[in-house]
């Protein structure tokens, strides 16, 4: 993700809300890049967001629906 001059407060919600859209529109490879880069760059502790994400894009990519991006 580029580097946006702001707070950390407001680059993890930018990111949280493209981590969000990613998965809602099936853009799922590009939200997990997100979600490593997060914890790549806070640690390795992940966050509830995190997890709950990761999450939903798992049970998203076994939907019989989902296909390659």
């Amino acid at each position: 993700m580029p580097t946006v001059g702001a707070t950390r407060a407001q680059r993890d919600v930018f990111e949280r809300i493209s981590v969000d859209a990613g998965i809602r529109t099936g853009h799922l490879d590009a939200a997990s890049a997100i979600l490593r880069a997060r914890t790549a760059l806070h640690g390795s502790d992940a966050d509830t967001f995190a997890e709950t994400r990761r999450a939903r894009i798992d049970t998203a990519r076994r939907a019989p629906h989902h296909g390659a991006e």
